[in-house]
């Protein structure tokens, strides 16, 4: 997904489109969620091993959004008063909420409300 991210024009954007884009797609591809985050939630409380996949992949996502969201200030994408770690860490916890949510049959229109709230926390003032 980063590499991919990486090659935009604007990785942040592409970010912001991803999260967006988890209330896309059929009722049936939103019950079944996503693996990463069924993985985190039913396995990893009782598998040390997977715990420990869990934690590692975790990492790596809140280093790359953290590398993102600093790149994204200068541009004018992000609020210079935002703390980078703590936000990738937010983005990070919105997409496996957003995840769960849709899982649970929340509505697209309601999961994209969320989205563009939790998003907005982000923009320049």
């Amino acid at each position: 997904m980063f590499k991919r991210i990486y090659e935009t024009p604007s990785p942040f954007v592409a970010i912001c489109d991803y999260i967006l884009s988890i209330a896309d797609g059929t009722s049936a591809d939103r019950s079944r969620g996503c693996f990463y985050v069924n993985a985190t939630n039913e396995l990893a409380p009782s598998d040390p091993d997977v715990a420990a996949v869990i934690r590692a992949s975790s990492a790596r996502c809140e280093a790359a959004f953290e590398r993102i969201l600093r790149e994204a200030k200068p541009r004018g994408e992000v609020d210079r008063s935002v703390d980078e770690r703590v936000a990738a860490r937010f983005l990070l916890s919105t997409i496996r909420g957003l995840r769960v949510s849709a899982k649970a049959g929340v509505e697209p229109k309601d999961l994209r409300a969320i989205a563009t709230l939790a998003l907005s926390t982000l923009k320049p003032r």
